[in-house]
């Protein structure tokens, strides 16, 4: 972020705890609670502050897509890995709209407007990171998984109910004959035929029977009185071996 200034820290873990008995083959701590301080928009009046923590391990730092090596004095011993794996690690948190940083008095303040320090911000989120460990932490976040899990597949489930009562619940018909193509060819430019009469209807009960009339009594036989203007254009477009876009007959035509 080019806009933003901070820092990182390591900090240990608690003495005698779990993660703080991972150790290398030199005897030295291995993971360690990284923290990111950073310091958005350090120009305006008021900047956003946003800390992040998450394990982190000096092995894995120089070797992230490596295995062990047993024999570096550097590396987790296979006690230490053992342990790891099967114990519960801490969750990476980030704190983004928990502190802001306020450049007039250059003091920093929490969510509710409460002056804090620097050193206050950083336990406080080593502080919440750790206690991502503790049990009654990890049984409130087993039952929330738990719960969003069985959100998501009654979510899922319900789509496909929908779907199926969708397909199944009603009684599509059509009256369309099978084959029938659903788009009527062009025609002929030197047609004058009427249109079918189920197209063209003059019924008087119909809300659009007097503007059919009208199609069927004017237009129709004015497009057969110029049948030949349109007959020399299409007679000219076969000399050319095109097929050029029709003429618009009747009421749509210029000819």
């Amino acid at each position: 972020m080019a806009d933003s200034v901070g820092f990182h820290a390591h900090r240990r873990y608690p003495e005698g705890s779990r993660l703080d008995r991972i150790v290398t083959g030199a005897g030295a701590h291995d993971v360690r609670c990284l923290i990111q301080f950073t310091l958005v928009a350090p120009g305006q009046a008021v900047s956003a502050l946003r800390v992040s923590t998450a394990m982190s391990s000096a092995w894995r730092q120089k070797r992230p897509f490596g295995g062990h090596n047993f024999a570096d004095p550097s590396c987790p011993t296979p006690a230490s890995v053992r342990l790891l794996r099967r114990k519960w690690k801490p969750l990476p948190i980030d704190f983004r709209s928990e502190f802001f940083y306020d450049a007039g008095d250059g003091r920093f303040y929490d969510e509710e407007g409460r002056q804090v320090t620097g050193a206050q911000i950083l336990d406080y989120v080593y502080d919440y990171h750790y206690r991502t460990t503790r049990l009654r932490f990890l049984v409130k976040w087993t039952a929330l998984q738990a719960v969003r899990a069985i959100i998501q597949k009654v979510v899922w489930r319900g789509q496909d109910l929908c779907l199926w009562v969708l397909e199944r619940g009603y009684e599509i018909t059509t009256d369309v004959p099978p084959g029938t193509e659903y788009f009527t060819p062009t025609r002929s430019p030197t047609s004058s035929a009427r249109p079918p009469a189920d197209r063209v209807t003059s019924s008087a009960s119909s809300p659009l029977g007097s503007v059919s009339s009208r199609i069927s009594s004017s237009c129709w036989p004015a497009a057969a009185s110029r049948t030949g203007s349109c007959a020399r254009w299409a007679s000219s477009a076969r000399s050319i071996g095109t097929r050029s876009s029709r003429p618009s007959c009747c009421c749509f035509c210029t000819c």
